[in-house]
């Protein structure tokens, strides 16, 4: 049986993946002297290109100019 992976949002970031915005957290931790929330792998979602850290998926950066990657 695997154990599953826990971390904090910015382990998360550093593997490349982001914590989704409902995500509820699966444990804390201390770092510095301040809790800090952990999450499970199965909360997180690939960070794309450009991505929006607010969002669980994001269209590429380049979309946001007009006449460029115009999504219908």
């Amino acid at each position: 049986m695997s154990q599953e992976r826990l971390d904090t949002s910015a382990g998360w970031r550093a593997r490349a993946r982001l914590v989704r915005p409902d995500a509820q957290p699966s444990g804390w931790t201390a770092v510095e002297g301040a809790a800090e929330p952990l999450y499970r792998q199965a909360e997180t979602v690939p960070m794309e290109s450009g991505a929006d850290l607010d969002a669980t998926s994001a269209a590429p950066a380049q979309s946001r100019y007009p006449g460029v990657y115009d999504y219908k």
